[in-house]
Order: structure tokens, then C-alpha cells, then sequence
């Protein structure tokens, strides 16, 4: 018999570590941030533990794992709980077991994101103007002040300020761009790395270079660089691309 309990982040936790490594790539940095703010549930049968899931607010699954003595199961216990704690998946195109269960359901998808994981060369392009700074919470107000997609919202900004994960770019005494490098999970060496430049100096090669200087960053620290881009993102793509990283996944929505 089934049972689905509510949980505490740290009760699964350790399940979480098992998901990971079972991964043939890592984790995508979207959706473990969308994981923080999301509910927790432990998967029973007959009283033992067999995995867990976990759903956000919008009623999306975001995470779904079943101990390997359960696989055999996984597509029965994904359409029991499908039936009341979501309606909506998020699925990397590297998780074979929730893919199988999504597409043995035959739901209907799109392509919402281009993940890169692979590179073809290390090499790196200088970024010819001043050396790039750490952003700390005394540089709030000049963050905030930019409105062209700079940050999600004020209180994300303002973690990863205090988290030292944004390095600024300027040209003088203008910022042009900044760099994140975030590291996706305590555990594991992966930081994501992205981007933003500021709309005046966009088509200028910028972006590839804050990518450039981020990714030698990473080897220089033994950081794995990985990233992602939301599918209509044309130019990250081409900046990451430039860089030599490529993408064979995809994040793919599917609906119930």
C-alpha cells in the first residue's frame, strides 16, 4: 500500500544525495532554487520507504525519485500521485526515470530550456576593461537601479549579494555587465554560470567575455561550470556557445 507524507527539507535530504548521484548529469541551478520554496513528501510502501517527490506552490512537480528496489514501480506511483499533487512536471531530458514516466503517460510537452553541461575547449577571451569586482550589499542601490533583467526581484538580489555570487563588470566607472557563479548544491563542486549586460552594450562581445572569465574562474578553483538558458534566450545561447559549451538536454515541460 501507498503512503505519501509531508516532510521537512532535512527528512529527505539525505534521499536528495541518492537522486544527485544518480544523475548521469547534475542538476539544473533553476530548479533546485524553485526546490527551496517547495513541499516535501516521502513516498511509503507497505511502511517502507520508496522515495519522495517534491511539488512546488503552482501544483508543478519538480523532483521524483523511487529507491532502486521501486523502479519497476516508478509509473504506477507517479500516476497515483499525479492524481492529487500536481498537474504540471518540469523534467530534464537527463533524469531517465521521470522522463519515462512523463512520456509513458503521453503527455503533452514543450521545450522550455537549453541546458549545457559539455565543452569543446577551455580556452578563454581577456575582458578588456577593469578587473572585475565582488558586489556587496553596499552596491545594492546601483543594482537595483538597472531594470533590464539584472535580477529576478530585490530579495534574491540581496542573497546573492551576501552570498558573494555576483562579480560586476565596468568600463570606467560604468557597470556594463555582471557575472553570476553560483554554486548549485553544498555537496557537489558544480557552479552554474550566467550573465546580464546592460542594454546600452549589448552586441559588443560582452556577455561571451563574462562567460569566458567565469568559466576560467571555475577551472582555476576546480569548480565544474555548467549553465542554462530559457529556450528563447537567443543571445546567452550564442555566448555560451562562443565559449565552447554545449548543450545534447533540454528542460521539458510536461502537462498532465
Amino acid at each position: 500500500m501507498l503512503e505519501f507524507r509531508d516532510v521537512h527539507f532535512r527528512e529527505i535530504a539525505p534521499l536528495r544525495i541518492k537522486y544527485l548521484d544518480s544523475l548521469p548529469q547534475f542538476q539544473e541551478l533553476y530548479i533546485e532554487w524553485l526546490v527551496r520554496a517547495a513541499d516535501y513528501h516521502i513516498i511509503f510502501c507497505d511502511s517502507k520507504i520508496a522515495g519522495y517527490f517534491i511539488v512546488n506552490a503552482d501544483k508543478t512537480l519538480l523532483e521524483f525519485y523511487a529507491e532502486p528496489e521501486y523502479i519497476s514501480e516508478c509509473d504506477s506511483i507517479f500516476q497515483e500521485i499525479s492524481i492529487s499533487y500536481f498537474d504540471k512536471v518540469y523534467c530534464k531530458s537527463f533524469d531517465p526515470v521521470l522522463l519515462k514516466c512523463c512520456l509513458s503517460r503521453g503527455c503533452n510537452y514543450k521545450i522550455v530550456g537549453t541546458l549545457f553541461r559539455d565543452r569543446t575547449h577551455k580556452e578563454h577571451i581577456d575582458y578588456s576593461g577593469s578587473a572585475p569586482i565582488i558586489a556587496s550589499e553596499e552596491d545594492i542601490d546601483l543594482l537595483v537601479s538597472h531594470k533590464d533583467g539584472l535580477y529576478e526581484s530585490v530579495a534574491e538580489l540581496h542573497y546573492m549579494l551576501t552570498s558573494g555570487m555576483i562579480h560586476m563588470f565596468f568600463d570606467g566607472d560604468v557597470l556594463v555587465g555582471c557575472g553570476y557563479l553560483i554554486r548549485i548544491h553544498e555537496n557537489f563542486v558544480y557552479h552554474d554560470i550566467g550573465m546580464w549586460v546592460s542594454t546600452p552594450y549589448r552586441n559588443r562581445g560582452i556577455a561571451t567575455k563574462i562567460i569566458s572569465y567565469l568559466k576560467k574562474l571555475c577551472d582555476d578553483n576546480k569548480y565544474i561550470p555548467i549553465c542554462g538558458c530559457s529556450r528563447d534566450n537567443i543571445p546567452s545561447r550564442k555566448a555560451l556557445e562562443r565559449n565552447g559549451f554545449i548543450s545534447r538536454y533540454d528542460l521539458i515541460e510536461f502537462s498532465m
